[in-house]
């Protein structure tokens, strides 16, 4: 796996744990041993503002 697909899946269950309003566990800041850069972050980031205007619209993000 790539870290590119990493980072993917884990947004995604960054993004799922947000629908379910869970804390984020302080091990999923972590990847592996080295902190995500600022630029996965800021991927992070846009992951979730993008869900957040889909909620505004009221439009139902499909269940990933």
């Amino acid at each position: 796996m790539s870290r590119v697909d990493v980072l993917k899946k884990k947004s995604l269950l960054i993004i799922q744990r947000k629908r379910k309003k869970k804390p984020l566990p302080v091990n999923m800041m972590k990847m592996g041993k080295r902190p995500l850069t600022l630029k996965m972050w800021k991927v992070i980031e846009f992951l979730l503002s993008e869900r957040k205007k889909f909620m505004k619209r009221m439009i139902r993000v499909p269940e990933l």
